[in-house]
């Protein structure tokens, strides 16, 4: 039994050193980023990924932004290659909701919207509907 724990021991302290652990950028990392250009209309690049996505009427989709697009990072959910690499640009927060078929508006659910240069690059957030 002893050598059984031990043997668990030591796998986990083999292989646990093998976990990429994703880091945070660094002080000197934010101070030389380049955030490209902010988006001149990002709220209207984000309802139309939106409705395109969510497959939604203009008048079926609730939208509620939570303040306006800001500096920030991310790691890219599209780029399976590099999943550590950060990203850097402008972001936009909102919660969005479509009417169901009685014609209220479900849940809400809470979605990222990434851009560089003025255009959306990335989107995070739930899309299982």
């Amino acid at each position: 039994m002893k050598k059984l724990i031990m043997l668990g021991i030591l796998l986990v302290l083999v292989f646990g050193g093998c976990a990429s652990v994703a880091k945070l950028p660094t002080k000197a990392e934010l101070a030389a980023a380049d955030y490209g250009v902010a988006p001149e209309n990002p709220k209207e690049q984000a309802i139309a990924y939106l409705r395109n996505h969510l497959n939604s009427a203009p008048s079926d989709l609730g939208v509620e932004f939570e303040g306006e697009c800001y500096k920030g990072w991310w790691r890219s959910s599209l780029d399976s290659a590099n999943p550590n690499k950060i990203y850097f640009g402008w972001k936009l927060q909102a919660k969005a909701s479509v009417k169901d078929t009685g014609g209220l508006f479900g849940d809400s659910r809470s979605y990222t919207f990434c851009f560089r240069d003025g255009k959306l690059i990335d989107v995070s957030g739930d899309f299982s509907r």
